[in-house]
Formats: C-alpha cells, structure tokens, sequence
C-alpha cells in the first residue's frame, strides 16, 4: 500500500509541476514585448528591430553610410514609430534652391537659411541698381544737351561757305563728304553729332575751335557716363554669381550638418533617435 500511495502522489506532483509550467508560459496581459539592443543577446522587440537596421550603414532614412540615422524618433509605444520626423519642417534649403533664388535676387538664398549676410548682397544690389539707373540717366542728360549745343553752334552755311578754317582745317571733298553728312544726319543721327566733333574736314562748320572743343568735351562727358552705367552692369552680374556660389556652398554645409545631427540614444523604454541641433 505505502508503494502504491507514493506512486500516485508523484504522478500527480508532476502533473501539477507540468499545468504550472504552461501557465507560467503565457504572458500577463497588456505586458510589453522586452526590447534589447543588437548583439545584447535579449529579445528583440518592433522599436530593437528598427534600431538595428538603423545602425546598418547604408541609405536608409537618409543614412549617410556612417551608421547615423537621421530620420525617426522611436519610443517604447509602437504607435509612435509612425511619428513625423523631428524638425524636418526646418531641414535646410537644398544648394540647387538656395543657388537659384540668389542668382535670381542676390542675398534670397542665405536669407532663406537665417544667414545675415544676405543683407549684404542685397544691399550691393539695390545700390547698384540705383547707381546704374542715375548714371544712365546722366548720360541721357549729357546727351541731350550735347545735341541741343551742336543743333545751335555748328551751322552747315558756314560748313559749306568755308573753304579753310582753323589753321588749315576744312573740306577736302566738299560734294562727297557734304553727302556723306546728310546722309547720317537722317539715317544715323548718333554718327552725324561724332562727325562734326571728330573729322577735321566738318570743322569750319563751327565758329571758333574752342567751341568745338567744348562740343567734343561734352560728348566726352556723356561717354562717361554710359561707360560707368557698364561697369555697374558688370557688378550687378558679379554679384549674382558670388552669391548664388555662396548660398549654395553654404547650403551644402548646413544640410549635411542637419542629416548628421540626428543622434540614437537607448532608454529605459527603448531606443530614441533625437535631433541634436548642430546648427
């Protein structure tokens, strides 16, 4: 009897050691799956997963090949793995954008990035329009006046009426270059006003040689003029490549600079990729 009891009461031991064990298998409700980190040996849970294929250099959410990922937050909860990214509503602009608004409007570009410094090249703009737009219209101004002297001080009876003038000046071919004249006087009237400063054989047309060399002095004048309007045009060009050049330089910094600030950091609740501000 005392064998067959023993028998029983260790068959019904095991039984209940067995039932123990399965139960102690099935998770409590509402417990959160372990997470370990790569090469820990624990489990591995959704957030540990992601956080390995971050560390994988590569393309990935913009991995630049170094293994620093740059394009999640990740918390313990699942649902947040679908969060938007931190700060990318305040990535940098691309070097093609920044490039291109400042070729368009100098200064735009840096501007865009919160670079003070495109107050300069705006400025260098606005003051070179402003000195081209004066010094074109000075030109018109000495222009002007230079036509309205040569209409009234250089008179084509006296031209045609003198045959020498000025210590030897005047016609050589009176019919020919008397043509020659008319015919810019209509069609080119910029050539007739440098004829009658420049060609000694237009010269008797004027009463006095200092009148004539007034005459050249204002033409020299307007010259003047039109040729600094150039020289501003040339720095207007300049200054949109400079800064298109430097906008997009500059660009390129602080974009690789914010796709490399993104750091992952492990929590008691997981792995949190955080955007560690370097700019």
């Amino acid at each position: 009897m005392k064998t067959s009891r023993g028998t029983g009461w260790r068959k019904t031991n095991w039984a209940f050691g067995s039932v123990l064990g399965l139960l102690s298998l099935i998770p409590p409700a509402g417990a959160a799956e372990e997470v370990s980190p790569p090469g820990s040996g624990g489990p591995m849970g959704p957030e540990g997963n992601l956080y390995a294929e971050l560390r994988t250099p590569g393309e990935r959410f913009g991995l630049d090949g170094t293994g620093q990922p740059v394009a999640l937050r990740l918390e313990a909860d699942p649902p947040e793995l679908f969060a938007p990214v931190p700060g990318e509503d305040d990535a940098p602009p691309t070097p093609l954008l920044a490039g291109f608004l400042s070729l368009l409007v100098p200064g735009t570009g840096q501007l865009l990035q919160g670079d003070q410094r495109g107050w300069v090249y705006l400025g260098v703009e606005a003051a070179s329009w402003f000195s081209y737009f004066g010094l074109h219209g000075a030109g018109q101004q000495a222009e002007e006046d230079y036509k309205q002297f040569a209409d009234a001080g250089w008179d084509s009876t006296r031209y045609v009426n003198t045959s020498s003038c000025f210590d030897g000046l005047g016609p050589v071919n009176l019919e020919e270059e008397s043509a020659a004249l008319w015919e810019n006087r209509r069609n080119s009237p910029d050539q007739y006003y440098q004829d009658i400063a420049d060609r000694d054989v237009y010269a008797c047309g004027w009463q006095t040689p200092d009148q004539r060399l007034e005459y050249r002095s204002m033409i020299g004048d307007a010259d003047g003029f039109y040729s600094a309007a150039q020289w501003v045009v040339g720095v207007l060009v300049l200054n949109r490549v400079v800064s298109a050049i430097d906008a997009a330089k500059s660009a390129s910094g602080k974009r690789k600079a914010w796709l490399q600030s993104l750091q992952v950091a492990p929590t008691p609740d997981g792995f949190r990729v955080e955007l560690a501000r370097s700019f």
